[in-house]
C-alpha cells in the first residue's frame, strides 16, 4: 500500500492540472461583453419554387434543400 500512496501522491497533481487545462481549453467565453447581433445565422428556410430555389441558390452560391412532410 505505500506504493500506491507515493504514485498517487506523484500524479495527483499531474490530473489535476489536466483537468484545469481541459476545462480552460473547453471555455466558450471569448472575453467580448458588448457583441453586436449580426442578424439570425444557420439555417434560413425559404419557401420557394424549385426554379426560383435553383435560381437563388446558383446566385449565392448554395445548395438547395427539399424538405417535405408525409402524415402517413
Amino acid at each position: 500500500m505505500p506504493q500506491v500512496r507515493k504514485i498517487m501522491k506523484k500524479l495527483l497533481p499531474l490530473v489535476l492540472i489536466l483537468c484545469l487545462f481541459a476545462l480552460f481549453y473547453c471555455s466558450n467565453d471569448s472575453g467580448v461583453i458588448d457583441q453586436q447581433d449580426d442578424g439570425p445565422t444557420g439555417v434560413q428556410f425559404v419557401e420557394l419554387s424549385i426554379p426560383d430555389a435553383l435560381a437563388k441558390a446558383g446566385t449565392e452560391n448554395k445548395i438547395v434543400l427539399v424538405d417535405f412532410f408525409s402524415p402517413t
